[in-house]
């Protein structure tokens, strides 16, 4: 009565000195297994773990058939692990899980502290060969149908997920899949109640195969996850992935639907309606769709003034506007937005230069060459050594050969060509074809001709090959080259049939037949 009395009043040092008195008075434990239990529960369930160990010690040495042998061992294996003494607690519940005649709920809950204990302890390897015999052991075909199976099928859940996180902590994904599904399969036996992980599981479960970059197996689980939970709160960002999944597997008009879904979705949190609304503007960008791409900056820009992705929907709309020919506005938005950006280089995002080559192209549109050679300079300055410069550079050839500066405009051609990051790219192919327009607007149509033909054999261009053959044949015309014109506009038409100069070169090919049967004998 004393002992529960000090329990009750939660007076531990009272009680620990009434448990040593009784000890010595009960040998027979008669009185003191039932009490040092109580009053060792009390102080777990209160989170003394200290307390609620000393109180245990008291009944350690119970005979196995003592009815509270198991609840004593249980108690200590239980506060030794919330006591961080994870090596021992794994030995206790061993011990207990190995006692003849222990029900299967305690059975399969000390085989998951066992493998749950040599996991705290750093012992992954064992811990995971644990968590799946665990798993294997107390897994069911079949919905339990008493609270002994009801509970293992729960320590089976428990065991099989515990052992995926741990296989993937050691990188050993088809492992870890495998755990999964089983966690998978056993938590879908349990009541609907005590399923309300099952979005997170299986997120977690996609998540392991979307880092490994298996993109059909994690793209496989989010669909599962669509379908088992379409309200989850997961259920938008699974959507985006597989959205985004469509894209890079070339499906551009169905993810860009997915992604308008997405965007249009007043379920869908801010970061997955703005993340959509990057790739919308991508892709509305790749298709040159310049008046929806400007429609949509301009809604979010309204909608959500402070976007992380704010300074890239700006670049966008700059660049739809530049494309409309609303070369004014996109010179204003750009220099804006240039500003913006030099104000902290340091922490921009890896496409500022690309704002720099806009506005560039903008004004040069405009004819303000002497900003445009402005902000060149200082995008040369500013990122000296970047890949991107050999752009720059095809863009200063272009001004200097409109304001018929040929041989400067040559020279900064030839640096694309020679660029290390340009060499070989259509930009390259571009510049190539631009000293050759260069030479024959000087009517030096040897030298052009010449030109014409490097792109056509150094270069895979086709929009700069066709025009170039094109180009070559016209000249050889020209210089009354019939049949080297002739040959040129076959080898278009061959090479090239669906360029946009393939009509035109038959026609001239005709033309030449015509005028020399001879020519068309050969062909």
């Amino acid at each position: 009565g004393l002992a529960g009395t000090q329990t009750s009043l939660l007076e531990w040092e009272s009680l620990l000195a009434t448990l040593t008195q009784l000890k010595a008075l009960d040998s027979e434990n008669q009185q003191l297994p039932r009490v040092a239990v109580a009053a060792g529960d009390a102080a777990y369930d209160a989170q003394l773990w200290d307390v609620a160990d000393q109180i245990y010690a008291f009944v350690q040495s119970l005979p196995e058939d003592h009815p509270f042998a198991i609840p004593a061992r249980s108690g200590a294996a239980h506060t030794t692990y919330e006591l961080g003494r994870f090596e021992k607690s794994a030995e206790l519940f061993q011990a207990i899980g190995r006692t003849p005649g222990i029900d299967l709920e305690l059975r399969s809950h000390c085989a998951y502290m066992v493998a749950l204990s040599l996991r705290q302890a750093g012992r992954l390897d064992e811990s995971l060969e644990q968590f799946e015999i665990t798993a294997k052991a107390f897994q069911r075909e079949s919905a339990p149908e008493t609270n002994e199976q009801l509970a293992a099928c729960r320590n089976a859940y428990r065991s099989a997920k515990g052992g995926a996180r741990v296989a993937r902590e050691l990188m050993k994904t088809e492992q870890a899949d495998r755990l999964y599904e089983s966690a998978f399969q056993q938590l879908k036996l349990l009541p609907a109640k005590e399923q309300k992980e099952l979005d997170l599981l299986i997120n977690e479960w996609a998540d392991l195969s979307y880092n490994a970059k298996d993109f059909s197996r994690s793209d496989e689980l989010y669909r599962l996850l669509l379908k088992e939970r379409p309200d989850s709160d997961l259920a938008d960002e699974a959507r985006l992935i597989l959205a985004e999944s469509l894209r890079f597997d070339g499906n551009l008009t169905a993810a860009q639907d997915e992604f308008q879904k997405l965007f249009l979705d007043p379920r869908s949190d801010e970061f997955v309606r703005q993340r959509a609304v990057v790739h919308l503007l991508d892709l509305l960008a790749e298709s040159k769709d310049w008046g929806a791409s400007l429609e949509l900056s301009e809604k979010v820009l309204g909608e959500f003034p402070q976007s992380e992705h704010r300074l890239y929907t700006e670049y966008r709309r700059g660049e739809a506007l530049l494309q409309l020919k609303k070369t004014d506005e996109a010179i204003q938005q750009l220099t804006r937005l240039k500003e913006a950006l030099a104000n902290d280089l340091g922490s921009a995002p890896a496409w500022w230069p690309e704002t720099w080559l806009l506005l560039a192209e903008a004004q040069f549109l405009k004819k303000d060459y002497s900003s445009m050679d402005e902000t060149l300079g200082d995008l040369n300055v500013l990122g000296d050594g970047l890949p991107v410069l050999y752009r720059a550079e095809a863009l200063r050839g272009r001004s200097l050969e409109s304001r018929a500066r040929f041989d400067e405009a040559r020279e900064a051609y030839q640096r694309v060509i020679d660029s290390p990051a340009g060499k070989g790219t259509e930009t390259a192919a571009e510049a190539q074809f631009r000293i050759a327009e260069s030479y024959l607007k000087q009517n030096n149509l040897p030298t052009a001709l010449k030109e014409y033909i490097k792109v056509f054999v150094g270069y895979d261009a086709p929009r700069f090959q066709s025009a170039a053959l094109y180009q070559a044949g016209s000249v050889d015309a020209t210089l009354k080259n019939w049949r080297e014109a002739a040959t040129t506009f076959r080898t278009l038409i061959e090479k090239f049939p669906e360029s946009d100069f393939a009509t035109q070169a038959q026609s001239e090919l005709e033309k030449i037949e015509t005028a020399f049967p001879e020519l068309k004998m050969e062909s």
